[in-house]
């Protein structure tokens, strides 16, 4: 191929790409300059070449044609290393290997065209290329070390090095497989690097040591056979099953394999079928620099690398396909893509998921890689073949939210991506989303409803959907599932499928983002008051608010009278008063007091004793009067804070409280979470009474397929642990203190000998004893964090003991109960023995969906 190749076409600025770039500016203490600009802090002279040897290599080839740009970069190269920026050089290099993974193949060849001039400057490459693969050893930084394989098989290609020096550093990488006492997470680990950069180095490994090549896949051919046996003895076996994407379904989508089983049937098929032919590859040739030839030439050799024992994890996730060969139909031309089994879809996935990840600091320097992604492969292969890079981009960008147990960047930052990418080409990305969409929303269910896609994905996917929509206006064709919701009011399908859960998630996920009425005109006319969309706009259900919604006329009044005082700002006092009237009413209220009325809020009040009576009467008075905003409900509550945190100290009062504000916002979930939220910041409520009510059997049989109550309970477990890493913080904070007083009362004693004791020697005393309260503190904070996971299990087993065959709760409750194990490995991992003995050695027994999720947990925890 030409070397006179434009490598890219784009007319946009290169600035602020680079990962190793900050933004150094500041403002130097507020002064501005002569020329009315801040002052900028001056940088050391060495990092100000470093910032300029980085960009020079990082953006080689984005203007110019390829033969152009190698000569300017090498130029550049040369004249740094003449003026003895030896070290910045090879640092330069040792951070483009391991953080620009699109442009391997030009690092590469651009060291080629460095040892033609210069080996010395070559060798050093290589020796920083070899640092950088120990470095990535000695972490388990196994990215690094894959990209830097990659690099090394990029050399020989570009005759750097010879083949052998790769496949020696194949054997140390590989002589894992012969240690005693194998661990697989480790065997799997170094085998997947190894066969991510095989592809690489395909054609030289398999023209020049073909034997040694075929040699070394035996090796890994017979781990690969007994690796089953290998994860089932560790305990690893059911990793896998805890971390699927679709489960309990009569037909899966594709078969479930994880990344190192798919990757292995991608290179025996390389191997196999493509005779080591890897054309997705750009492979750029310029003859004229004669790489590799004449008597002169030099081909360097690579150092050692050690194997350290760092410990080392592994992802056993099965791999996650949106555009699998099931949807590579004639008809969808739009997202065809290489076969599944095939290393070219390996290749692009792969360089993907390595540019997301890698410059995740960066997501408008992302998107401008990911949509030029085909420029640094073969396009002229892609073109040819009708494929679409941009497919493998959406569906990755899936796979990565859908990453289980949880994604490696938030995720917004996929959503934004795929923003940015829709807004980059109207005419191409939206055809290949839309398609995505559309067929991850078929895969939602199994045939009878009793399985499908994990809930915690389905949840992610209804965020994403309506975050994205919002930024559209809410535009969707909603109509295409009309049916849907038609039989779900008709009862004529299954009421919670997860297409009916994943439309109702998103439609009440954009009302938060939006306002009811808005969403309302973009749906059907007939969705509102159908499972999927409310009837009404999000209100505050007040069960005092006349005689008739309370069933009494005299409760009514004197809940009035409560209601005027709250409205005036009344003083405690009379606040006291007026409760004082409700309670002394609700004692002595007969049969004859109540209406003959059957409504669920004069029912729920009827069954309520004098006291709650009277507490449910302030807290549905109070949470009414600041129900305008949410600024408005956290004025009144701190400002009747004290009172609250005097009724409610009974932990029966607590749950009480909890009930009365799920009544109160039953249809406003946004505000029920907040407000939570905010009562735990008070301590008027506590994460125990939170989780007892949230995984009750009546809360989860009602609830348990909606989002926010999941949103609660992560809250709530959340809430426990940051508070127990606040208190380090501070008791940390004060250690440092007290050390610095101490030293400064050491130099006080030597200079004066009539110290003043009440002086640093009280300030210590002082903060010593702060830190006793703190250090007292953070034991109720971690009993109250241990308590809240042991109870999330015992309540578990208790709700599964007592429903079997609630679809609720078997697929949905139990599915948010897998992945609040799954997320909370580390957590959980700490008081590990604790639930083993106190729920599942339990003699009351435990339902077998439970205690099966259990072990699926235990294993993944060994992954965590």
């Amino acid at each position: 191929m030409s070397g006179q190749r434009n490598y890219r076409n784009d007319r946009r600025s290169r600035g602020g790409g680079y990962r190793g770039e900050r933004n150094t500016r500041h403002d130097n203490g507020g002064g501005y300059g002569g020329s009315g600009g801040y002052f900028e802090e001056e940088k050391p002279a060495e990092f100000v070449k470093q910032e300029q040897l980085n960009l020079l290599v990082y953006t080689i080839a984005d203007q110019f044609t390829l033969k152009q740009s190698l000569e300017y970069v090498c130029t550049g190269i040369l004249r740094e290393w003449e003026n003895g920026y030896h070290e910045l050089v090879c640092a330069t290099f040792k951070e483009c290997i391991a953080n620009v993974p699109h442009k391997v193949h030009i690092f590469g060849l651009l060291t080629a065209v460095i040892n033609k001039k210069d080996p010395n400057i070559a060798a050093a490459i290589v020796r920083a290329a070899t640092a950088t693969l120990q470095d990535a050893l000695t972490s388990a930084n196994f990215r690094t070390v894959k990209l830097t394989l990659r690099f090394f098989a990029e050399l020989v290609a570009s005759s750097v090095i010879q083949a052998k020096q790769l496949l020696v550093l194949y054997k140390i990488l590989l002589s894992v497989l012969h240690e005693p006492n194998l661990n697989p997470q480790r065997a799997d680990a170094f085998v997947y690097a190894v066969l991510g950069s095989i592809p690489w180095a395909a054609s030289p490994l398999s023209t020049s040591i073909p034997e040694e090549l075929d040699t070394m896949l035996a090796t890994i051919d017979a781990y690969i056979q007994s690796r089953p046996a290998l994860l089932q003895q560790h305990g690893l076996s059911a990793a896998k099953e805890a971390l699927r994407s679709y489960r309990d379904t009569d037909v899966e989508p594709y078969p479930q394999l994880d990344r190192l089983e798919t990757l292995w049937q991608q290179v025996c098929q390389l191997k196999q079928v493509d005779q080591w032919q890897v054309n997705v590859l750009e492979k750029p040739v310029i003859p004229e620099y004669k790489l590799g030839e004449g008597d002169d030439w030099t081909f360097h050799e690579v150092e050692g690398v050690t194997v350290s024992g760092a410990p080392v994890k592994f992802n056993y996730q099965p791999v996650f396909w949106v555009f699998d060969d099931s949807v590579q139909t004639p008809e969808n031309i739009t997202i065809k893509l290489p076969p599944a089994t095939s290393v070219a879809r390996y290749i692009l996935n792969d360089m993907v998921n390595d540019v997301v990840a890698l410059f995740s600091h960066n997501h408008k320097e992302t998107t401008r890689i990911l949509y030029y992604l085909n420029n640094w492969l073969n396009a002229e292969y892609l073109k040819n073949a009708e494929y679409n890079h941009m497919a493998s981009i959406v569906e990755q960008l899936f796979a990565n939210l859908f990453s289980l147990p949880v994604p490696a960047e938030r995720k917004m930052y996929y959503t934004t991506l795929l923003i940015d990418l829709v807004r980059e080409d109207l005419e191409r990305v939206p055809k290949v989303l839309g398609r995505a969409v559309r067929t991850l929303f078929s895969r939602l269910d199994s045939s009878d409803g009793s399985g499908g896609m994990d809930v915690e994905l389905i949840q992610r996917f209804a965020e994403w959907f309506s975050i994205h929509l919002s930024n559209y206006g809410f535009v969707w064709k909603w109509a295409d599932w009309n049916d849907i919701v038609k039989a779900d009011a008709d009862g004529e399908s299954i009421p919670m499928s997860g297409q009916v859960v994943f439309v109702r998630e998103t439609l009440e996920r954009c009302i938060r983002l939006s306002y009811y009425d808005r969403v309302k005109g973009m749906i059907p006319e007939h969705w509102p008051g159908s499972n999927v969309f409310p009837a009404s706009a999000p209100h505050p259900e007040y069960r005092y608010a006349s005689a008739e919604s309370c069933g009494d006329e005299k409760l009514f009044q004197v809940v009035q009278e409560l209601k005027g005082a709250l409205e005036r700002k009344a003083p405690v006092d009379e606040i006291e008063s007026k409760l004082s009237d409700i309670q002394t009413y609700a004692s002595t209220r007969t049969s004859a007091d109540v209406m003959d009325m059957d409504t669920s809020t004069s029912s729920a009040i009827n069954h309520l004793s004098p006291t709650d009576l009277t507490l449910d009467a302030f807290l549905q008075t109070l949470l009414l009067n600041g129900s305008k905003s949410f600024s408005h409900t956290l004025n009144i509550i701190e400002r009747h804070l004290s009172l609250l945190k005097r009724l409610l100290s009974a932990p029966e009062s607590k749950l009480l409280l909890i009930n009365t504000l799920s009544a109160f916002w039953s249809s406003n979930t946004q505000f029920l979470e907040i407000v939570l939220d905010k009562m735990m910041n008070y301590r008027v409520a506590d994460v125990k009474s939170v989780l007892q009510w949230a995984l009750s059997a009546d809360v989860l049989a009602s609830h348990g397929a909606k989002g926010w109550l999941w949103s609660v309970v992560r809250s709530s477990l959340g809430k426990s642990e940051r508070r127990v890493g606040e208190i380090d913080k501070r008791i940390a904070e004060l250690d440092a203190s007290i050390n610095v007083e101490n030293g400064n009362t050491m130099q006080v004693e030597e200079t004066s000998a009539a110290a003043d004791e009440n002086g640093v020697n009280g300030e210590v005393d002082r903060k010593q004893e702060e830190l006793k309260k703190l250090k007292d503190l953070r034991v109720g904070a971690e009993k109250e964090w241990r308590d809240g996971f042991i109870f999330v299990f015992q309540a578990f087993a208790q709700a599964f003991s007592a429903v079997h065959s609630d679809l609720i709760i078997s697929r949905y409750a139990l599915g948010m109960f897998r992945n609040l194990a799954r997320e909370h490995g580390k957590e959980i991992s700490v008081v590990k023995f604790t639930i083993e003995e106190m729920v599942f050695n339990s003699p009351t027994g435990v339902d077998d969906r439970v205690r099966s999720v259990w072990e699926e947990v235990k294993s993944v925890l060994l992954c965590a």
